[in-house]
């Protein structure tokens, strides 16, 4: 039977002392209560720049008492034909937690998903999170001052970020 499975199931249970003069001790118990395995939770972005730097914040905890868990991560990127791409490797601190940061690679663009797979001492999980990456360019214009006067001359600096691509024109107006 497979884990999934196996925590919806119940266990019955009764202990009787060998004297007898105690009483028994019984109950009926939720497998998912007793068993330990981990959760995880993922505080991130649902679209991100091709070619750009990206940081999720990825939380492990027991699941029934939210202790939190040391271990190791993995990220991956996978795309819809399932080839998954390694974007991160590092371990969960004391509090169960971990900054993963990553570059996201060049020219994909689209839907993919992010999977997260968690090694513990309890268990071995993963979550997947769907993502969709576009490739956009940014443009930020400045001027010297911050007013102008009707008449005088505005020089403006144009800065275009395009993935890894910065330039800077000037121009008089």
């Amino acid at each position: 039977m497979a884990l999934e499975d196996l925590v919806w199931e119940r266990i019955r249970y009764r202990f009787t002392p060998d004297d007898g003069k105690a009483p028994a001790i019984e109950g009926i118990e939720s497998i998912g209560e007793v068993l330990r395995r981990p959760v995880v939770h993922v505080l991130g972005q649902t679209e991100y720049m091709a070619g750009s730097r990206a940081a999720i914040r990825v939380m492990v905890s027991d699941v029934n008492g939210h202790v939190p868990l040391r271990g190791s991560l993995r990220v991956e990127l996978v795309g819809a034909d399932g080839y998954a791409r390694a974007l991160f490797s590092g371990t969960l601190n004391r509090r169960g937690t971990v900054e993963a940061s990553f570059r996201l690679p060049q020219g994909f663009t689209g839907k993919y998903a992010l999977k997260f797979l968690v090694n513990t001492p309890v268990g071995s999980t993963e979550e997947t999170e769907p993502v969709e990456i576009k490739d956009k360019a940014s443009i930020l214009l400045t001027t010297e001052k911050p007013v102008y006067q009707p008449g005088q001359r505005c020089t403006c600096g144009r800065w275009r970020w395009s993935r890894r691509i910065i330039t800077r024109m000037r121009r008089g107006s």
